[in-house]
């Protein structure tokens, strides 16, 4: 009797076969998880941009409201001026696209309509509707 409750206790715990199996499931698990979702992030980024975009633009529209010109740069949208009561129009972070770079205003010269927009990996995200 003593010799079977020793073989029960000496199975209650797992190997390490067992355990290492179960441990490459899961790195394959995250591999393929991770091979799914960083394709997202990156249109999320690319969603992002053009929304940003927007509202930038709509802050160059306020700008020409009051000054009836646009903004020659996004800095100067952060910055205090006497016709928004000496309050920036736009945080720091707003003027920058997902990956860090400030984004670009251009007018169109047919329109007389602000674009902004940025540019990461050959791809142009803009405030312009397609």
């Amino acid at each position: 009797m003593l010799v079977r409750k020793s073989q029960h206790l000496a199975r209650a715990a797992f190997t390490l076969t067992e355990m290492l199996i179960v441990v490459a499931i899961i790195v394959v698990l995250a591999g393929i998880g991770g091979a799914i979702l960083i394709p997202q992030l990156d249109k999320a980024k690319e969603q992002a941009a053009r929304v940003q975009a927007k509202a930038v633009a709509a802050e160059c529209e306020k700008w020409y409201a009051d000054y009836d010109d646009y903004p020659q740069s996004v800095d100067l949208l952060v910055q205090g001026d006497e016709k928004n009561g000496n309050r920036p129009r736009m945080e720091p972070n707003a003027i920058r696209d997902p990956w860090g770079n400030p984004y670009v205003i251009s007018v169109d010269q047919n329109t007389n309509k602000v674009i902004v927009y940025s540019e990461h990996k050959g791809k142009t995200f803009n405030n312009v509707e397609r």
